[in-house]
């Protein structure tokens, strides 16, 4: 048991607001909290984030075992691995619920109900079971494979049986007893008046939600339990900075499990965003900790299981309501065919470009998803691996970071140069994810494409069902997070925006070779067979790694690129930034053997920040590409979406099939000119 030294503490006495997670339920009165000045150790085995990759890893090469993550006060809980074929006999929990979240594999459940007869339901991959006290249950793993799970009781937990085991602990004997209760928990009705389920899974949940930016799904509150499925998008939530500190808990601690996607946690006294955890991983705040999760993969959904065992869940925040961001200016919808703007062929409605041709595009308004971004059944399906870099492994990006809340000036001598005075090193971490495609031959050197704002399973998904109808290249795919901020003065916008090699070197010389030797593959060094993409500042970066080393790559695919003013620091040799494509380097220079499909949207940012240079419209930045890539004879294809946003979703999982077969296409022919070099 651990013992709080609060004496040891300088309190720092403050107003704050208290709430209750439930809606309607916020408490306006302002109390006075005696909040330790300093900030609340994580001690072993608990830790800001446990990474499921790093578990497995840890214990490779066995077929089962159990890893202590969480033993506080009131929880205990553990990552588990556990062989087909394993059976867990009944019992249950007399003042214990039990809970898991299934992160691999399938498990057939059998639970109790009030009836006294059982549920039976098989649980996989994104499910959450709940069990409440004294309530039988068992469980066995079926399938081939191993199952994985996130098991969670109170801290203290003891199971009956009702049949006697045949062995027991050392200093311990099974003896019969009976079992007397007041109302069961499971009895509470929950605030529908619909019964508790004891089984969801976020995949059906994702559909069902489908139109949504982001939802909640209140997954239990019981005696001594509490959990939420929170699901979003990035950008959905408040950013974090001075007046959006999070919230904190008195007296107990709170965990989430990441059920799909990626998601950033801004802890008290770090830089914001600095924990990042993608599926499978265990995020924990210990008591009296500011903390605020945020929803940060760019792919899709992402989606964490917020737990607690105090049903109450009671937050205290800042006494003032968190500082409402700048909102930004609602783009205007853009007329394709408006004067200046290219010569583009109208699709039907929900069509896209043909994947054999070059030229200008419009489709929309419907974008309905296409089938190849999802797993279809007797498709071999890619591995993906993930792991984590930092700026301490970098010697090309030691880190930065501009101060939370900030922003710039623009130049009062020059409406095109923004003044950034906030901005100053600082350490990053970057996650990344490797695609091997289950028809890779070890030893031969495959294409590959390397993508920004990583993870992006989307990708993944995709080139699964296109390799298997042989309409891409077998190859890999390198999915890099950028170093955390966005626009000027970020890591982010300096990896993305800045108009040089710099990007590119340090993929080709930090990212590469750790990729080849972590994961036994073999990189083409063929520029025909390397492919770039992103969105965004993403999608700028993409084409800035191909045209500053076409040596490199000769592939590119983008939505919503940046073709704008966002460089910083500012270049002499490129004062207006990726504007500079089309305003110069484009028209200007020989053209490079580059191929590049791109897209945007009707309603894509215009002015989004205090810059009015006119250089800020990003319709008007892909339109001007468009124009100066078929003036210079370059093969491109460029798609305008009506009813879309910025790298907006639903556009994305229309064309990104067709996108890389368009992009990859005449590979073959020319790969086999182009010898591999040792």
């Amino acid at each position: 048991m651990r013992t709080w030294r609060r004496a040891a503490l300088p309190l720092l006495f403050f107003p704050a607001l208290l709430a209750a997670q439930a809606p309607g339920t916020v408490d306006s009165r302002v109390f006075y909290y005696p909040k330790p000045r300093a900030r609340t150790a994580w001690e072993p085995p608990m830790k800001p984030v446990t990474r499921l990759a790093d578990v497995k890893a840890k214990h490779r090469g066995e077929p089962g075992w159990r890893a202590l993550v969480i033993r506080d006060e009131n929880t205990r809980a553990f990552l588990v691995q556990e062989p087909a074929g394993t059976t867990h006999a009944r019992k249950l929990y007399p003042d214990s619920p039990a809970w898991w979240a299934v992160l691999e594999g399938r498990i057939r459940f059998e639970v109790e109900k009030a009836d006294r007869t059982f549920d039976v339901f098989e649980a996989t991959k994104g499910s959450y079971v709940f069990v409440s006290e004294r309530m039988l249950h068992s469980f066995a793993v079926v399938g081939t494979v191993p199952a994985i799970t996130f098991e969670v009781t109170l801290a203290s937990a003891t199971p009956v049986y009702p049949e006697r085991p045949a062995t027991a602990p050392a200093g311990v004997e099974y003896i019969p007893v009976r079992l007397s209760t007041g109302p069961n928990p499971l009895d509470v009705p929950d605030p529908n008046g619909r019964p508790w389920p004891i089984h969801v899974n976020v995949y059906d949940l994702a559909t069902q939600n489908d139109a949504k930016k982001h939802w909640t799904q209140e997954a239990i509150r019981k005696n001594r339990a509490r959990g939420n499925l929170i699901c979003g998008h990035a950008g959905s939530d408040q950013p974090v900075g001075p007046n959006n500190r999070g919230h904190f808990h008195s007296d107990f601690a709170e965990f989430w499990v990441v059920m799909l996607g990626e998601l950033r946690w801004t802890f008290e006294g770090d830089e914001p965003g600095s924990i990042v955890a993608v599926q499978g991983d265990i995020v924990y705040a210990p008591p009296k900790t500011w903390h605020a999760p945020q929803f940060w993969g760019k792919a899709g959904l992402n989606c964490r299981l917020t737990s607690s065992t105090y049903p109450s869940a009671n937050h205290f925040y800042d006494p003032a309501p968190a500082q409402t961001p700048s909102t930004r200016p609602v783009p205007p919808t853009r007329d394709p065919n408006t004067p200046g703007y290219v010569q583009a062929k109208e699709l039907p409605d929900a069509a896209v470009p043909p994947a054999d041709a070059d030229g200008n595009f419009v489709i929309g308004p419907t974008h309905n998803a296409a089938p190849e971004l999802t797993a279809l059944e007797g498709v071999p399906q890619g591995t993906v691996y993930t792991f984590t870099m930092s700026s301490a492994d970098s010697k090309i990006y030691p880190g930065i970071a501009r101060e939370t809340g900030t922003f710039g000036t623009v130049d009062p001598t020059d409406p095109a140069k923004l003044v950034v005075t906030t901005s100053h090193p600082a350490p990053y971490t970057r996650r990344l994810a490797v695609y091997v495609p289950k028809q890779y031959v070890p030893g031969t050197a495959a294409p590959f494409i390397v993508g920004a704002d990583g993870p992006d399973p989307s990708l993944f998904t995709a080139l699964d069902n296109l390799i298997a109808q042989k309409r891409v290249p077998v190859m890999i795919a390198i999915s890099i997070g950028n170093g955390s901020g966005d626009a000027q003065g970020s890591q982010r916008g300096l990896e993305y925006d800045t108009m040089s090699g710099r990007y590119a070197e340090f993929v080709e010389m930090e990212v590469l070779p750790l990729v080849e030797k972590q994961y036994n593959v073999k990189l083409t060094k063929d520029p025909e067979g390397r492919a770039t993409m992103g969105g965004s500042s993403g999608g700028s970066a993409a084409l800035i790694m191909a045209w500053y080393h076409p040596e490199l790559y000769h592939r590119v695919l983008t939505y919503s690129g940046t073709y704008v003013n966002q460089q910083w620091p500012p270049s002499a040799e490129t004062p207006h930034g990726a504007w500079e494509f089309h305003e110069h380097l484009i028209p200007n220079s020989p053209p490079k053997p580059i191929r590049i499909w791109m897209e945007v949207g009707d309603r894509d940012l215009h002015n989004p920040n205090v810059m009015r240079d006119n250089m800020h419209d990003w319709v008007v930045a892909n339109e001007n590409m468009a124009k100066v890539l078929a003036a210079r004879g370059y093969h491109y294809q460029f798609v305008f979406a009506r009813n879309a946003g910025h790298t907006d979703r639903t556009v994305k999982q229309q064309t990104l099939p067709a996108a890389l077969e368009w992009l990859w296409k005449g590979y073959q022919s020319s790969s086999r000119a182009v010898p591999e070099k040792p």
